[in-house]
């Protein structure tokens, strides 16, 4: 009876003893994953959301911007673009007003590794100016760094695919991206050309070694001006003339002596080693190149038929030629009928007589004055 007594006791006693409270339990940060990984400069996303009544996400915020940042939020869906090779972390705050929960998703950019590069084997590069280097890279989207380096920075130095000419001269411009490498030959040398030529001339830039070579004919005293430029401001010309008899250059007047129709090809070099070539195709006769036309026009009318008698000057130069005056004279007397004075530099000037009956009889000379620089040229021509 005591032993029974007891345990009920005893059992009595474990039954007052206090039960402890519950913990609290905070509520819970879903995403739809618990890290990212992401291409440099693509978008991946995230869905964020707290189901527990009264919470809310009160932030959401990305440590190292550098890396990584956002591209969009709407509503649950958050987008982060990766920007750069490293790892950071999404902050992902919620509040109830009260209290305030975190969450941290790591994200890890990785970057796009370059597969392949084409770049150019060699480009030429005016001395004093700078070029950019074309170049590719397979896959376009690569976010590995690029790296231009040159083997010789007293002939050309380079920054982000920029090639600067120092001085003339050959040397290596080198493109890197990864454990990818790639080679492009440079040379520099200084580029000349004429700010302006005649217009019926032409020129041609050999891509070979990035010279310029200018064709024309030119007519006998005809003065051509011959003002350069070039890349490194070095207009100091050394010109070469294998015919004096034809034509001479004297400070960068080029002019006709003689005519000839053998070709003749000159050369100017600076002491950068850049040079222009000048082929003159012919050495003509002023008068050769004005054309002188004449023709007869015929109205018929009520009150009978009428010719107007005509001439017409052109100059077919590209050169320009003052026409000064026409004389027009009677063929059978060598009588002076009557001047027109133009003075003008009009390519293409026309005459006509007044309308007479068609029977008249008039044989015509037409007498074209016209001058080049300062010198008096005269041309003629007869009526039919």
């Amino acid at each position: 009876m005591i032993l029974v007594g007891l345990i009920v006791f005893g059992c009595s006693k474990s039954e007052d003893k206090e039960v402890p409270k519950a913990k609290d339990i905070s509520p819970t940060i879903n995403t739809s994953v618990e890290r990212m990984s992401i291409k440099c400069r693509d978008i991946s996303s995230i869905s964020i959301n707290i189901k527990e009544q009264g919470w809310r996400i009160s932030k959401l915020d990305i440590e190292n911007t550098n890396i990584a940042r956002f591209f969009s939020v709407r509503g649950e869906i958050c987008e982060i673009v990766g920007l750069k090779k490293g790892t950071t972390n999404l902050i992902i705050q919620a509040t109830d007003s009260q209290k305030v929960i975190e969450k941290k998703i790591e994200i890890d950019v990785i970057a796009v590794g370059a597969e392949k590069i084409t770049l150019k084997e060699k480009i030429f590069v005016p001395l004093g100016k700078e070029k950019s280097i074309e170049f590719s890279v397979t896959p376009e989207d690569f976010s590995e760094d690029v790296v231009w380096t040159s083997n010789n920075e007293n002939i050309a130095t380079v920054s982000n695919g920029n090639v600067k000419g120092k001085a003339s001269g050959d040397c290596i411009i080198s493109v890197s991206i990864g454990s990818l490498k790639a080679e492009c030959v440079v040379t520099v040398k200084d580029i000349i050309k004429l700010k302006s030529f005649p217009e019926k001339w032409s020129n041609l830039k050999y891509e070979t070694d990035e010279h310029f070579k200018y064709m024309g004919n030119i007519f006998k005293d005809q003065v051509v001006n011959l003002e350069l430029e070039s890349s490194s401001n070095n207009v100091d010309i050394n010109w070469e003339v294998p015919n004096t008899e034809f034509i001479s250059i004297n400070n960068n007047k080029l002019t006709g002596i003689k005519t000839t129709e053998t070709p003749i090809s000159i050369k100017g070099t600076n002491s950068n080693g850049g040079y222009v070539e000048i082929q003159i195709l012919s050495v003509r006769n002023l008068e050769d190149l004005i054309k002188l036309d004449r023709s007869t026009a015929t109205f018929f009318t009520d009150s009978g038929v009428f010719k107007e008698l005509r001439s017409s000057f052109s100059n077919e130069t590209g050169e320009k030629i003052k026409v000064i005056s026409l004389e027009v004279i009677d063929a059978y007397t060598n009588t002076s009928l009557t001047t027109i004075e133009y003075n003008t530099f009009d390519t293409d000037v026309e005459y006509s007589t007044n309308r007479m009956p068609l029977t008249t009889s008039l044989f015509l000379i037409y007498k074209w004055k016209y001058s080049y620089n300062d010198k008096i040229y005269y041309k003629t021509i007869t009526s039919y």
